[in-house]
């Protein structure tokens, strides 16, 4: 039996006056095939995903899950296989992203993230997309590249089939942009 997750109160609640405090939220690993014969024991690993999580995503490889904690300004990066068999070391690295960060998209055959900062409950930062080299999410801060300005409260992302556009919808703006991959910020290489 998994054990319980209960995350003390750690993140102020969004959108409100007063900033009342509630728990982290939790990611949930569930079994499929367990659905069906028994509910309630499909959920099969969990962890304390950061304040708010909202999307997730895997790599291009499936190694790593990405999830956007809107509440935390942060990209988390998980180990998948760990969620399950090592809960207490799944979680890889944490990457401050801008403010209220929601959509998110793997690029570039995998070598960049982008993820949407919406600012959606207001507070600094304007909004933009930040794009992270995946390689370098180890290193926090250090892995990112840059950011673009976008429309207001861009919200999903998404790579066309060829991989060399991305739209964005900017919910605010009720707009939907396209955006050339080759344009984003270049991935730095690191002098030694």
């Amino acid at each position: 039996m998994l054990p319980q997750h209960h995350s003390s109160a750690t993140c102020r609640s969004e959108g409100q006056k007063g900033g009342a405090y509630v728990p982290e939220g939790v990611l949930e690993v569930v079994s499929i095939a367990g659905l069906q014969p028994n509910p309630a024991k499909a959920i099969v690993g969990a962890v304390t995903a950061g304040c708010s999580p909202v999307r997730a995503v895997l790599s291009a490889q499936g190694d790593r899950l990405y999830v956007t904690a809107r509440a935390s300004d942060a990209l988390l990066v998980f180990d998948p296989a760990a969620l399950v068999s090592d809960p207490a070391h799944a979680l890889l690295a944490k990457v401050p992203v801008g403010n209220a960060p929601v959509g998110l998209v793997v690029v570039d055959q995998g070598r960049r993230i982008v993820v949407a900062n919406s600012s959606r409950f207001g507070g600094a930062g304007g909004q933009d997309l930040t794009v992270i080299d995946a390689s370098r999410v180890n290193q926090g801060g250090d892995a990112v590249d840059g950011t673009v300005a976008v429309g207001h409260f861009p919200r999903e992302l998404h790579a066309t089939d060829d991989g060399k556009v991305l739209l964005v919808t900017d919910f605010d703006s009720d707009q939907i942009e396209l955006l050339s991959v080759d344009q984003l910020p270049e991935t730095r290489t690191l002098t030694q």
